[in-house]
């Protein structure tokens, strides 16, 4: 074989070798991407954006009712249903609509409690807080999240059923000081119930000697009532005899009834006299007693605040400094 025949040979094969590659790297080439999937009601939501009136949110109802999404539909049709009523035919067709998609579809009343709260159904933004209506979902299991700037996500998860309603506040705001920041000892309220300063054996003694001595005025004064009635007695049987109660004096057989007279007149003046002291000290008992107890702490707090008033030192050292931080709470 000459040399220009083999040369030829050996071209032939290598022509082969490059097709038989290059074919299998031609059917591996990606196909050409697809075009994305357009929205099924963009176009209607596009034309109530440049022009908001009812009409065009009953084409997006439909429209979102055609697509299997009655969600979207009711909260299309939320804001006219809400309005105040009129005779309008699109009211009318919108009221129907907003039944039909509402029977399909649950509602949720979320509030937050700090406004301009980011809400999201899903991952869904669905508006910020307050919202106007209240959120529509299908059937099934969703989660609702709040956002807040500079704060952490809170998440609820929600079992929603087909005509239901249901409503929760979502905390945004931390309940723990550290969180939101006032964590530094000059930050720091002391809010730890105090106790009571006052002597409870002087609250105990004041309040039982207040009701002794009402018990013992009481007790005088039914006794005062009592003499009364004897010596009103003694009256009436001393001008039975034919006597004069002024006068007791010569009337040798109407003696024992004036004696009897005279004895109930003390016993009454003396019983009354006593009754009326008593109950002069039951009131000043009780109103020192309720003053005691009503008296402003300020000064036992004011003590206590200093007694807890403390600073804590801490070594601070590194290779090239040193020093001491002090810190504390002071009232």
């Amino acid at each position: 074989m000459s040399a220009r025949t083999a040369a030829k040979s050996w071209l032939a094969v290598l022509l082969s070798c490059a097709s038989f590659t290059a074919a299998p790297a031609a059917r591996a080439a990606d196909p050409p991407a697809a075009a994305a999937r357009p929205e099924p009601c963009e176009a209607a939501r596009a034309a109530w954006r440049d022009d908001p009136v009812r009409a065009r949110a009953i084409e997006i109802a439909k429209c979102e009712m055609a697509a299997n999404r009655p969600e979207r539909a009711a909260e299309a049709l939320a804001p006219i249903d809400r309005a105040p009523p009129d005779d309008l035919p699109e009211q009318t067709e919108a009221h129907r609509l907003f039944v039909s998609a509402r029977a399909r579809v649950a509602a949720v009343y979320a509030e937050t409690d700090e406004r301009d709260a980011t809400l999201f159904v899903d991952g869904r933004s669905v508006g910020i807080t307050p919202l106007a209506d209240p959120i529509f979902v299908s059937p099934g299991r969703h989660v609702v999240a709040a956002k807040v700037e500079g704060r952490a996500r809170v998440e609820r998860a929600v079992d929603a059923s087909a005509g239901g309603t249901t409503g929760f506040v979502l905390r945004t705001v931390p309940l723990r000081g550290s969180v939101i920041g006032f964590d530094q000892p000059g930050d720091q309220r002391d809010v730890t119930p105090r106790e009571s300063s006052k002597s409870a054996p002087i609250l105990i003694a004041g309040g039982a000697g207040a009701a002794v001595a009402l018990a013992a005025a009481i007790a005088l004064n039914l006794a005062a009532n009592a003499e009364a009635d004897a010596a009103r007695s003694a009256q009436q049987s001393i001008r039975s005899a034919g006597g004069s109660t002024t006068s007791c004096a010569g009337a040798a057989a109407l003696a024992a009834s004036c004696s009897s007279l005279r004895d109930a007149l003390s016993r009454r003046d003396a019983f009354g006299d006593v009754s009326v002291g008593a109950y002069v000290v039951a009131g000043l008992a009780a109103a020192a007693t309720i003053a005691y107890a009503a008296w402003p702490e300020r000064r036992a707090a004011r003590r206590a605040d200093l007694a807890r008033a403390s600073i804590h030192a801490a070594p601070l050292a590194d290779a090239h400094t040193g020093g001491v931080q002090l810190t504390g709470v002071f009232r």
